[in-house]
Order: structure tokens, then sequence, then C-alpha cells
């Protein structure tokens, strides 16, 4: 006896919306390398395409010797390379430290130190992985740096050429600390005193914690702590130095002084960003007042002069409060936004932020926005990204408890209004710590992070895990089933999501692929739980169509408007290829059951229902219709209880089943 519902599963996809291989849950994430033991020390570029490429140094053979692995992902958070890592150094020594810019085909150009020559001496190498995760250069990478001394890498950009600029702290003198830079090319190739680099700064005392940027011509302006106090009597200020293409500096030699000596200047390395037109901004922790620590900027144009107030103009510089680990990036419109960590409130470290125009002049209100003013916690690591529209993404790290660190992010707006939740968006709230976290654009206007991750610890050791936050400030909705079957002659879609964050709802599409019809149509909406870290369950039914191949999608919409479509599946509601009337379902039934058959040609169909004595008491179906799959539902909620018989007649096929009704 055949059964009423002919549940034929075409297509279970596990899967998530374009953009959802990345988690919708801040306790999940996307996980990049969980290999055992330790991988840590994450650092990450954009790969030109709303995706990214990460590093990281990797000790899974548990040998306390480094190696150096790369993943990248696409704008959807789908892993492209080879799981846990392409492997990009695995030399003898210990790999570390790396750095990584992109080399403007999307792939990129990775950095880092090295101990394969003997340990203390650090040198450095490099390696260039194309955009399919294959090595170019040299295996286990080309040497950029090898004197038998220590040499500690400071920062990376790309030259704008296909390759990379690099600067480092020198210790080769044996007396005191340096700042060398080098430039390779996209072929591997040391374009600048191969055997040693270019010396920025070798004054007396120690110069380092350098910090660069491109001037936008092949070459760049290079920020750094310059110690220019009595030996063992330390007064550092900040100074900044311009390299050309060729290589050759362009300014004073050992560098042009930022700020003029006083207490500490360069408290912490200073941090700059272009400004647009040749120069760069400049911003540091300053102590000149001798009770606190402030936060100050300054410009430097293309010339090497400053354009504002002598020894930079105050971002912040409170009485007796702390402020400082100053961060900063491009406004886009020749200033730039700025973002520290500040204890004014006497409750814990809060996070501050302000905008400084092309002129020197503050933009926001005096005292800086508030980005993040949770009492009694302690926020660290700040990172700055510009948001591409003269807005800043502002990242950082938070404790929820002494084992529990946690990473946030803020949006705010050219004018100083923040975009995402108050206290920040929490990108990952895993449980155990997330630290060292690093953050590159999506290119759209949100953001891409990676970091440390603790949440194996216990089992296997520290891992890499990421995170894509959209331009509104979410993270997906996750859609993790949906699937199609076929019930007599209508289709019934199934899905599932695991989290929600700002969902409207969904818009579920048909395609049908005939002549007259070649286009997605919407068919029906399905409201959206809104914002939910549990499982919830949706279902849609297509009825009474013919047979025939159909696709569906859903379009899922958030609040805001924005959308996504999910993947297509398709479904085959192929002519049948015989008569079928098949058994009511249920049977005995109280009072409803349904009833299904199926066509093989087009024909005038009725389907009616007899009492035992042959008398009609229902006709369900008294028309033409074209050869498929059908279903009706019986109501008998007026009829007494007993033995009914249903009689289907199709063209030439007449077929008749009893079933029964008891109350």
């Amino acid at each position: 006896m055949s059964k009423i519902y002919l549940y034929l599963l075409f297509v279970l996809l596990l899967y998530r919306f374009t953009l959802a291989q990345w988690s919708g849950d801040p306790a999940t994430n996307t996980s990049i390398c969980d290999q055992s033991f330790n991988q840590t020390k994450a650092a990450i570029t954009s790969d030109g395409n709303g995706g990214a490429i990460m590093v990281w140094d990797d000790d899974r053979t548990n040998t306390f010797s480094n190696d150096i692995y790369a993943q990248k992902v696409n704008a959807a958070g789908v892993v492209q390379w080879a799981v846990d890592g392409v492997t990009i150094c695995t030399a003898s020594g210990y790999q570390s430290d790396p750095f990584i810019v992109s080399d403007g085909a999307g792939g990129a150009i990775i950095v880092w130190e090295d101990t394969r020559n003997g340990f203390p001496d650090y040198d450095i190498y490099a390696q260039r992985i194309n955009a399919s995760g294959n090595v170019v250069w040299t295996s286990n990478g080309i040497v950029v740096y090898d004197f038998f001394d220590y040499a500690s890498i400071t920062d990376v950009i790309s030259d704008g050429s296909g390759g990379a600029i690099l600067v480092w702290d020198d210790y080769r003198s044996g007396s005191s600390v340096d700042v060398y830079a080098q430039r390779i090319d996209g072929n591997g190739n040391l374009l600048w005193t191969p055997s040693s680099g270019v010396p920025i700064s070798t004054a007396a005392n120690d110069q380092n914690s350098a910090r660069i940027v491109s001037d936008g011509n092949n070459g760049a302006i290079i920020a750094y702590s310059n110690d220019i106090g009595a030996p063992g009597n330390p007064l550092l200020t900040i100074y900044a130095q311009k390299i050309n293409g060729s290589g050759v500096v362009q300014w004073t030699t050992n560098g042009v002084e930022i700020c003029s000596p006083g207490p500490n200047q360069g408290g912490i390395s200073p941090r700059i960003c272009p400004d647009g037109n040749g120069g760069a901004i400049v911003a540091w922790d300053d102590q000149r007042s001798g009770t606190s620590s402030d936060v100050y900027a300054q410009r430097i144009n293309s010339s090497g002069a400053t354009e504002w107030i002598a020894n930079g103009i105050a971002i912040r510089n409170a009485s007796g409060v702390l402020e400082g680990g100053v961060v900063l990036t491009s406004d886009n419109a020749g200033g730039a936004i700025l973002s520290w960590l500040d204890d004014r409130n006497g409750s814990g470290l809060h996070i501050y932020a302000q905008r400084v125009n092309a002129g020197g002049v503050i933009q926001w209100t005096t005292s800086g926005v508030s980005v993040y003013g949770i009492n009694n916690t302690s926020p660290s690591g700040i990172q700055i990204i510009s948001d591409g529209v003269n807005g800043a993404i502002i990242n950082w790290t938070d404790d929820t408890s002494p084992s529990d660190w946690n990473i946030f992010s803020q949006k705010i707006n050219s004018a100083g209004v923040i975009q995402w939740v108050a206290s920040g968006l929490a990108v990952s709230n895993a449980a155990n710590i997330q630290s060292e976290p690093k953050i590159t654009t999506d290119g759209q206007g949100g953001a891409i992070l990676v970091w440390t991750d603790w949440r194996n610890f216990n089992t296997s050791g520290l891992d890499i895990y990421a995170q894509r936050v959209f331009q509104d400030g979410v993270l997906p909705v996750e859609l993790s089933s949906f699937s199609a079957s076929v019930i007599g002659s209508a289709v019934n879609l199934n899905w599932m999501t695991m989290t929600e964050v700002n969902n409207y709802g969904f818009e579920v599409e048909r395609f049908t692929p005939s002549a007259e019809r070649q286009a997605w149509n919407k068919i029906g909406f399905i409201a959206g739980n809104g914002n939910s870290n549990s499982i919830k369950m949706y279902s849609f039914i297509d009825s009474d169509i013919k047979s025939g191949k159909y696709a569906y999608r859903l379009k899922q919409i958030d609040n805001d408007g924005a959308y996504e479509y999910s993947n297509e599946i398709e479904v085959n509601l192929g002519f049948p290829a015989a008569f079928s009337l098949s058994q009511n379902y249920p049977n005995p039934f109280n009072p409803s059951t349904k009833i299904s058959w199926q066509s093989p040609v087009s024909s005038h169909q009725t389907l009616k229902i007899y009492d035992v004595l042959g008398n009609e008491v229902a006709t369900l179906v008294d028309e033409f219709r074209e050869a498929g799959r059908y279903e009706v539902t019986f109501d008998a909620s007026q009829l007494a209880s007993g033995i009914y018989l249903y009689k289907l007649q199709a063209g030439s096929f007449i077929e008749t089943k009893k079933m029964i009704l008891l109350r």
C-alpha cells in the first residue's frame, strides 16, 4: 500500500549565505588553524577582493622551533588554501613575529625574524605567496638581513609596485640601537644596499620603534623614537626621515626632529599615517607635563617641514590624567583620526577618539569622543583602520575576568558619531582568552580580524581564529541548512539558522526555466527573529505547481535593508510515468485527511466521495488538469462515522479506494 506522502529529499546543503562561512556567533568565529600545540602572533592583510591573507608562527611539531604558515579566506570566509595553512618556512632554528603586506596581485609578501644561522643571531627573511597559495621565491624564504647580531622588525608596508619596504631595530653597532630599512621587489630582489640595508638613523644612543608609511611614490616616511640624552640619562623624543624609491634618504642626516626634547616624548613607539599629499601625520604619548602622559600629534610635509604648531598639537592633555597607547589612521581628507586609552573617570581605562584636520584643528568635542566607557575593565591593544569614508574602525581586547579576554570593535563616522552598539560590537567572546588581534579592511566599510585564541588551550594548545565584521556592525545571519522536498504536487522548503543579528526576514524566490519566464520571482516572505543566538527553524510550502524543474533561493534581509542571497537548490518535479491513486493519510481520520494522486497525461479529472450505499457526498475535483502530481484535503466534519469511498477518474483511468472516518 503506497503512502500518501512521497517524501523525496532532493537536496540537503550545509552552507551559509554568500558571507556565511563567517560565523554569526561571536562565541564561534571562524577557525583558521587549530593544529595541535601553539599557533600565535598572527598578522593580516587584505587580498584586495574582500577577503584576507593571514600569517602566523606555528609550533605544531612541538619542538619549540616555530615555523611560519599562512592562509587565505575569501570574502565569504571560505578557506582558500590547504587546511591549517600553507607552509612559508620550516627551516631549522626559530622563525617568529611575521609581518604581512599585499603584493597588489591577490597574494602577499611575508617577512619574519629567523634564527636558522644560530641563536642569538636574529636575521630577517622574506617570502612571497601568490593568490593561489604557491610560494614564489626561494624555498624557506630569501635572506633580507643576516649580520651576526640582532635585528627586530618593527614595520612593513607595500611599496606600491608589487614589493615591500621594511624597517627594523638594528644592533650591529654593538653599543646602541639604530634604524635601518630595505626594499624588496616582487621578484625577491633587494633594491637598497643588498648586503646591509639603508641606515635611517645611526645617531648616538638608541633609535628604535620605527613606524613607516608610503610617500606615494615608491618610497616611505619613517617615524621613530630617538634618545638624545647624555649617557645614562635618557631623553626620548620623536624624529622622522624620508627615503625615496631608490633608497636615498631625503631629509637631514639621522632625521628631522618632530618634537623638541622633553621628558620622554617617545614613551611608546610613535604612530604614523599618510596625509595624502606626500607627507605624514605622527602621533605619540608625551610626558612633557611631568605629571601625566598626554597625546600629541604633528604633521610633516614631503619636504620635511613640520606644518602644525611647534612640538605638536595636544590631542588630549588633561592635567593629572593618564592618556596613552595612541593609534591613528588617515581620515582620507588630509587629517587623521586618533584613538587612545584614558583614565579620566578614575574607574579604569576607557577608550576615546578624536579627529584632527589637515590644518591641525580639532574637529570633535574638545575632550574627545567616548568609544568605550565601561568601568573597571582593562581594555588594551587598541588598533585602528580607516572605514574608507572619512571614519574609522577601532578594535581592542578587554577582560570580563582575569582568565577571559574578549575582542571588541567600534565604528565612528566622520562627525564623531558612534555607529555600532554603545559598548562595542563583540567580535569574539568565546571561552578563555582571545589575544594579539590584528585588523584589516574588507574593502566594503567593514573589517576582518585575526587573533591568537585560547578556547582549546587545555586540549590542543593555542589556535588562530578570524572574524569578519560588516559595515553595519553585524555578524552574519548564519544559515546552517536549506533543504527541498516534494510532497504531492508541492515543494516543501526548510531551513535553519544557528544565529541571527538584525534579521528582518527571508524572501523566498523561485526560478522557472520556461520559455515565457526566465527570471527569479518572489513567491513568499517569512519573518526573521531579529537577534538570536539559538537555533531557529523555518519552512515554506510552494503548493500546486506543475511538473518541471525549479530552482529556489532565499534572500535574507536585514532591518536596514541590506540583503544577501543563499545558494540555490534545484527540484525536479518530473512527469509521472503512470497513473496512481494513493491511500489517504491519515487513515482512519477525524475529521480531515489528505488524498494524493498522479497522472501522466493532461485530462479532465474528477475526485468524488461516496458513502457505502453509493451516494455521492462530496466533489473535491472536477476540472481539466495538466499531467502531474496533486494533493487535496478532504474535510469530513459534517459527516457521520463510517466507511467512505473516494473515486478518481482521469481520462481512461478510474480507481476507487476505501477510507474510515472515526469520531
